[in-house]
């Protein structure tokens, strides 16, 4: 994303439940927010990077089932076609 992109909102990829804060570091490449408690996340991909983030997302559920120490990942996260969160 370039320095000179204009800010995204949000709402844009249906991050309307509470206020989302732009992440600024990080490695991805990806558009990521967090919500202002930062206890939530939402990585947002073109539809390029589909496969990436849902290897991602696996991989993190794999962790989760078998009590590993890491994140988690809401249920409701399910790449669809598009922006992608």
């Amino acid at each position: 994303m370039s320095d000179h992109a204009p800010p995204l909102s949000p709402a844009l990829f249906g991050l309307t439940d509470g206020d989302w804060l732009p992440v600024t570091s990080g490695e991805s490449g990806a558009l990521v927010f967090r919500d202002a408690g930062a206890t939530r996340y939402a990585k947002c991909v073109p539809a390029a990077d589909v496969a990436e983030l849902t290897a991602e997302r696996d991989r993190i559920a794999w962790f989760g089932g078998r009590d590993l120490p890491g994140p988690g990942c809401s249920t409701g996260a399910v790449p669809t076609p598009g922006p992608v969160c």
